[in-house]
Parts: structure tokens; C-alpha cells; sequence
């Protein structure tokens, strides 16, 4: 800032071949990295030049911002780990559009409670205060809402009927995947209601588990499982009342 007085001419030399021919040439920004005067020469409304003024700058490289973002299909709840890459940098801060996300870790893990588009930004800064920024942008997709309810009625010895009525309220349309399994085994595909019938033969109580796992065309998944419970086997014993003379 020039803070001459009774100033007629003002002559600016940057140090790098880039002159100014006015009061005050406000910023100016240097190509490359390296020490340089700048000086000021005024000459008056007499027609006397003041001495020459000068200062000497540092100018040093930029820290370089850079992340990577591991190349996976993400969902809805994720957590999602970048990789920082920055050079010449001492600080760190990652922010998350559309969120209140703020960390200024080295790699940070940041979650993603929702659907949609995002972009990261991660701000470097050296020790002398200068900055870099860049930004990555993320397609996060929704998880299929499913749900479904079990009712179950006894219907002899041990023998138990399972009606399943699929509640969920996303389209097998979308569906890549529409999978009910009965514990670990896959007895159905589909978006529909059905009941099974299960048989307990022994003489206690026997826990049973139904489970559904859809998974949308944009590869996220979703599972629910529901508990219901198998009676147990109540057989009538008949003892004859033999007498032998």
C-alpha cells in the first residue's frame, strides 16, 4: 500500500520484469516461487524524485491439496475412508456439502446418513498460511426400504403355521435381488406373502428366524430378520391296562 505524500508520479517495480504506473496497484500475484524487491519511486509536484523505497518478499510454493476416493459403490449409512495425498501442507480441513461434517484429520472416515450427491473439500494449509483447496464429488444411493410382519398359528403337535405379508414399500421392479430365507436356507424370491409350515418334534419350545434381503440395480442392500417360535411336540402316550390271571 502506498502511503506516500504530495504524490504526482508513482512508479511500481515488482522484482520479475512487471511494472505499475500508478498510486496503488493493489494485489499482485508472482508465477513462481523465490525472493523479490519490490521498490517505489515517487516523483514530486517540484519535480523531485524521493529516494527509492523497497521491500523484500518470500514467495513460497503452494501446499498441494489432493485426495483420493476408494472406487466402490456407496450407499446410504456408509462410512467412507479417503485417502489424502497432499504435499507441503501442515493442516487439514474436510468439509461435506448438504452436511455438517468437519474434521481435520489426516484421512478422515466420513459418513454418509443419507442418499444423494456430495462433494468433499478438502482445504490444505502450509505453516506460512497459504492454501489450496479441491473438491471430489460423491453419488451415495439409497438402501431399498423393506419391512414385512409374521403371524403365526399353531396347527397341531409341534406344527406350526408361519404366514409372511410383505410390508416393504420398495418396487421388486428396482429389485436385483429379492431373497426370504428360512435361517440360512432360500425358500422364496419375490415380492409377495406366503405362509410355511414348520414341525418341531422335540418335547421344548424350538426358536425360528424368517429373513429378507433386497438388493437394489444401484447395488445397495438391505436385509430384516423376524424371530418366531415352534412348539413343542406333545405326544399322547397310551398305556393299555393289561392284567394277565
Amino acid at each position: 500500500v502506498n502511503t506516500s505524500s504530495s504524490d504526482i508520479n508513482n512508479f511500481w517495480d515488482f522484482g520479475d520484469g512487471s511494472t505499475f504506473p500508478g498510486v496503488n496497484p493493489g494485489s499482485y500475484r508472482y508465477d513462481s516461487v523465490g525472493e523479490y524487491t519490490i521498490s517505489l519511486t515517487v516523483e514530486h509536484p517540484n519535480g523531485c524524485v524521493s529516494p527509492l523505497f523497497e521491500k523484500q518478499v518470500t514467495v513460497d510454493d503452494l501446499p498441494f491439496a489432493a485426495f483420493t476416493i476408494p472406487d466402490e459403490n456407496y450407499c446410504d449409512n456408509d462410512v467412507v475412508l479417503v485417502q489424502n495425498n497432499s504435499n507441503g501442507a501442515s493442516t487439514y480441513l474436510w468439509q461435506v456439502s448438504q452436511s455438517s461434517f468437519a474434521s481435520t484429520d489426516f484421512n478422515p472416515q466420513i459418513p454418509f446418513p443419507s442418499e444423494g450427491l456430495f462433494d468433499i473439500v478438502l482445504t490444505a494449509t502450509d505453516e506460512n498460511g497459504c492454501q489450496d483447496r479441491t473438491v471430489e464429488s460423491l453419488l451415495v444411493g439409497a438402501s431399498p426400504e423393506i419391512d414385512f410382519r409374521i403371524d403365526t398359528a399353531s396347527v397341531g403337535c409341534g406344527d406350526l403355521e408361519v404366514f409372511i405379508e410383505d410390508r416393504s414399500s420398495f418396487p421388486e421392479s428396482e429389485a436385483i435381488r429379492y431373497d426370504w430365507f428360512l435361517g440360512d436356507s432360500l425358500i422364496m424370491s419375490g415380492q409377495d406373502d406366503f405362509s410355511i409350515t414348520q414341525t418341531n418334534f422335540l418335547t421344548e419350545e424350538v426358536a425360528g428366524s424368517i429373513r429378507l434381503i433386497v438388493e437394489s440395480v444401484n447395488q445397495c442392500e438391505s436385509e430384516v430378520s423376524r424371530q418366531f417360535s415352534i412348539p413343542a411336540f406333545e405326544a399322547d402316550v397310551f398305556v393299555p391296562d393289561a392284567r394277565f390271571a
